[in-house]
């Protein structure tokens, strides 16, 4: 079965029900969602990737793909207002800490970057420059999302600068059962069918 693509207009954000209409409205559960709407939804909120749906024209998921990346880096689709309150705090909470006190507990160092001063702070693959007001990348053209940002003022506002080693599970975080099921879904059963057919396929 194969969904013609309509097309998906360039002048406004992807909503779902834009991308509901592209989808076959089976409610099939194929993406592993009760319904197309869910799949809809959750794809534009960047919870589950557009290529769970295996009716979609392979054109429109990478227009899809490529859409929504975009959006979430503006934080359309995120509950912008929410998390802009979050930040909003986190970055008060910093400044309350004051930069050079994180740079202490954590073993940073300070420099001055366009007149701006701020924390050197290492990041998965690249360093970030974290002011009392904004976080940035130092190396290349990559932006953060609000995810990326709140997690990094959580670690800076620290008062110990090394974790500690306990490990909890996500369901013990206060309204965290909701993204416990996301994660269920969108990551542990593609990870565990992923890891299956190489194990599967090297048997052979």
């Amino acid at each position: 079965m194969d969904v013609r693509p309509k097309g998906l207009s360039s002048k406004e954000h992807l909503v779902p029900l834009a991308l509901y209409q592209l989808t076959p409205r089976t409610n099939c559960n194929e993406c592993g969602l009760a319904s197309c709407l869910a799949f809809a939804t959750q794809v534009v909120k960047g919870e589950v990737p557009v290529d769970r749906c295996p009716y979609l024209d392979p054109k429109i998921r990478e227009e899809v793909r490529s859409r929504v990346a975009s959006q979430l880096r503006e934080g359309f689709g995120l509950k912008r207002e929410d998390f802009q309150i979050s930040l909003d705090y986190l970055f008060d909470e910093l400044r309350k800490v004051g930069l050079d006190d994180c740079a202490r507990r954590h073993g940073l160092s300070i420099e001055f970057r366009d007149n701006k001063r701020g924390l050197i702070l290492p990041f998965m693959t690249y360093r970030l420059f974290v002011t009392e007001s904004d976080i940035s990348v130092i190396e290349g053209d990559i932006e953060l999302d609000p995810w990326e940002k709140v997690f990094c003022l959580n670690y800076l506002i620290r008062k110990h600068g090394r974790p500690s080693g306990e490990w909890v599970g996500i369901e013990s975080l206060p309204g965290s059962i909701a993204k416990a099921r996301t994660i269920q879904t969108s990551c542990e059963r593609p990870l565990r069918e992923f890891i299956s057919r190489i194990y599967h396929s090297e048997e052979r």
